[in-house]
């Protein structure tokens, strides 16, 4: 069984070899949200918490912390 297996694997990758998918020839899922996507909602949402605590511990005024999350957030 397992000589069957790596045979197959080596038959996949001898074909990934002649037949190499590029990033071009493979469309992204339209509903999908792509990585980069997540990772900046989640960059995003760790520096709102950012400004909160600095706005708990008083090193923000209430104002600062609108402003600030506004920037973030933009209009």
């Amino acid at each position: 069984m397992s000589g069957a297996i790596a045979r197959r694997q080596n038959e996949r990758a001898v074909a990934a070899q002649a037949n190499p998918v590029t990033v071009s020839s493979v469309p992204a899922p339209a509903s999908a949200p792509t990585a980069a996507a997540s990772l900046v909602g989640a960059d995003l949402v760790a520096q709102l918490q950012q400004l909160a605590s600095l706005q708990q511990q008083g090193v923000l005024s209430p104002e600062e912390f609108d402003r600030a999350k506004q920037q973030l957030l933009g209009p």
